[in-house]
């Protein structure tokens, strides 16, 4: 199979979805990480080719209704790092290399509840950085703080990364004040606290709860799923 470059990453639809998970392990491999068996990542990577498969009716059938919505978060959760990786890696690999680490250990999966942990923290930065990555001048890490400098229209801006956990307001509050606070600290002059909300989702509610539902079974719909950042749909940032 063609070997696969930074800029020519043929991921139109989930026909392509061996390919993603292709270049994902080749990129890993060539920045000397690996994919472990049976490890969180691994499951992730295996429900997106099941999932792609399925909808091509290469495969018989999918895990039962217990495990469908997490098998169903597993997939669009790996489309959507690869793609976010393909687009925007290679511009801020300088700054952002360490990151990589954090493909390693459980609870990997942004789109699933997790516990607190710096960990899940720095995904969540590498994340962010990867989709402005895509539409910015340039993409800093912070010294610590804030998380990511971006540079757009020759403006820097801070964003301060920030997990919420808690389903309290007054410390979802806090958390979110707190980024405020590096804004105002740091020398920029502009910054927006970005948000990851993702344990206060019913996420059930989000995706399928049941393989019944098959009528949503086409590219399509899990295409529309996916965020627009990774088809290129900025707006006018």
């Amino acid at each position: 199979m063609e070997k696969l470059s930074f800029n020519n990453v043929p991921f139109a639809d989930l026909k392509n979805a061996d390919l993603e998970v292709e270049w994902f392990k080749s990129f890993l491999a060539s920045n000397a990480k690996a994919i472990h068996k049976n490890s969180d990542l691994d499951q992730m990577l295996q429900a997106l080719i099941d999932f792609a498969k399925y909808s091509k009716s290469e495969l018989d059938r999918l895990p039962s209704d217990e495990d469908f919505p997490d098998f169903i978060r597993d997939a669009v959760a790996s489309s959507y790092i690869v793609r976010l990786l393909s687009k925007g890696y290679y511009k801020i690999q300088d700054e952002f290399s360490s990151h990589l680490e954090n493909f390693k250990g459980t609870e990997i999966n942004l789109m699933r509840k997790a516990s607190s942990s710096l960990e899940r923290n720095k995904r969540w930065e590498f994340v962010i950085a990867l989709i402005f990555a895509s539409i910015c001048q340039s993409v800093e890490q912070g010294t610590p703080e804030p998380d990511v400098i971006i540079k757009k229209k020759n403006i820097k801006w801070a964003l301060p990364c920030k997990v919420l956990y808690s389903e309290k307001p007054g410390k979802q509050l806090q958390t979110i004040i707190k980024g405020i606070k590096q804004i105002q600290a740091s020398e920029y002059h502009q910054g927006i606290v970005m948000v990851n909300i993702s344990n206060l989702i019913n996420h059930e509610n989000y995706f399928f709860k049941s393989k019944n539902e098959g009528e949503y079974y086409s590219y399509s719909n899990f295409e529309y799923a996916m965020s627009d950042f990774t088809k290129g749909n900025y707006g006018d940032f």
